[in-house]
């Protein structure tokens, strides 16, 4: 058995082994989130950059009566749910053919996970080319179908549903693929006693595949709405937060006013604020569903 000694002189070793991963942590995540809470406490802007000040909680007092805020968190919320739930349905609903008896499902699967697999900015800058008022694709289609061409830029209501089609059409794939490997851990001994009862069918997707889905189900809703909250890419690329505030969500607004308008500690207050609510959000998702419980 191990003196004391040795197990110092081991868990020594094992601390080596971590220490660089450990060091990463700090200085690329644990110390930039703490240095954004701290200036959010601050007037840091373009013209206090070194002489900054404490100001206590007079941004968070700003953001909360600030009339855009409350346009930016609604967006926001929209913007997460109008996308993790077709994404979820869409991938979810491709995932159960791709698992049936499907000739060729193989290729099918390659052209499907495309999207996910191109880079994400350049999908999306595309997307924006594509909703081009004068030459985008999208309105020659339209007008070739006898509909008048569609402001998808220009228009607050049409550029909010547009950054929401090229996410969807981002974010499906991923869901796809892991819906996908969920299934191939449900053993095909429940199918065939299901079969024996006469569950087949709708009755089989609903009473045996879904309930051994849930926990990725789960996982992946909670995943998306985590992404998708903080997508940066999707609301900056395609419509800037635009035309105006728009269509701004919380990560495009604190990207706009730290680098437009050059209001650092405001930026850091939107940053820390959305922390909070998707914060509660998950916390709020995990108990609702238990998931920690079942992980435990």
């Amino acid at each position: 058995m191990p003196s004391i000694l040795e197990r110092i002189r081991e868990s020594k070793t094992s601390y080596l082994y971590i220490l660089p991963a450990l060091a990463g942590l700090v200085f690329l995540v644990l110390y930039p989130f703490a240095f954004n809470i701290y200036i959010s406490f601050t007037n840091m802007n373009q013209y206090h950059i070194r002489d900054y000040r404490f100001v206590g909680l007079q941004n968070y007092a700003f953001v909360f009566t600030d009339p855009d805020f409350i346009l930016v968190l609604r967006n926001t919320l929209v913007w997460t749910v109008v996308n993790v739930v077709p994404h979820v349905a869409i991938g979810l609903a491709l995932a159960l053919v791709l698992n049936s008896k499907v000739r060729g499902k193989s290729i099918y699967r390659i052209f499907l996970i495309v999207p996910w697999a191109m880079p994400s900015f350049i999908t999306l800058l595309i997307w924006r080319g594509m909703f081009n008022y004068q030459y985008g694709v999208i309105n020659a289609f339209l007008g070739q179908l006898g509909i008048k061409s569609i402001n998808w830029l220009g228009d607050p209501g049409w550029a909010f549903i547009g950054m929401v089609i090229a996410n969807i059409w981002l974010g499906y794939s991923f869901m796809m693929i892991m819906f996908s490997g969920a299934l191939q851990s449900i053993p095909n001994e429940l199918y065939e006693a299901a079969a024996i009862d006469g569950a087949i069918g709708w009755r089989e997707i609903r009473y045996i595949t879904v309930p051994m889905l849930k926990p990725t189900i789960v996982i992946a809703a909670l995943l998306g709405c985590i992404w998708t909250f903080n997508n940066f890419n999707a609301g900056y690329l395609v419509t800037g937060g635009g035309p105006g505030i728009s269509t701004s969500i919380f990560i495009t607004r604190a990207y706009n006013l730290a680098f437009s308008l050059f209001n650092f500690a405001l930026s850091a207050t939107y940053a820390f604020v959305a922390f909070l609510f998707l914060f509660a959000i998950g916390v709020a998702w995990t108990r609702y569903t238990g998931v920690m419980r079942q992980a435990v």
